[in-house]
C-alpha cells in the first residue's frame, strides 16, 4: 500500500515536470514591467531590464484590474508575445 502512495506522488512530479517543459517548450514565459503607453489592445511596456516591447490583448486575456499607463505589471505571454494574463504587480 505504501509503495503505490510513493509511486503515486513520484508520477505528481513527473507529470507537473512535463507540463512544465511543454510550456517552455512552447514560448510561454513571464514577463515584468511599467506600462509606457496602450494604444487599443496592444500594450508598450518597459521589462525591469530596461527592454521595451508590445504585447497584445484579445478577449481571452486575464485581466483581473484595469490596467493603466504607468503600472508595473506581471504579464504571462506566449511565443507570439500575446498576454495569456495581465495584472498589477504587487
Amino acid at each position: 500500500m505504501s509503495c503505490s502512495f510513493v509511486l503515486c506522488l513520484s508520477l505528481s512530479n513527473v507529470t507537473q515536470a512535463a507540463e512544465e517543459h511543454r510550456d517552455t517548450q512552447q514560448g510561454v514565459h513571464t514577463i515584468k514591467g511599467e506600462v509606457l503607453r496602450m494604444e487599443g489592445s496592444t500594450y508598450f511596456i518597459k521589462e525591469l531590464g530596461g527592454k521595451n516591447l508590445s504585447l497584445r490583448t484579445d478577449a481571452t486575456t486575464m485581466k483581473v484590474e484595469n490596467i493603466q499607463v504607468g503600472d508595473r505589471i506581471e504579464a504571462i505571454v506566449n511565443e507570439y508575445n500575446r498576454a495569456l494574463s495581465l495584472v498589477r504587480a504587487p
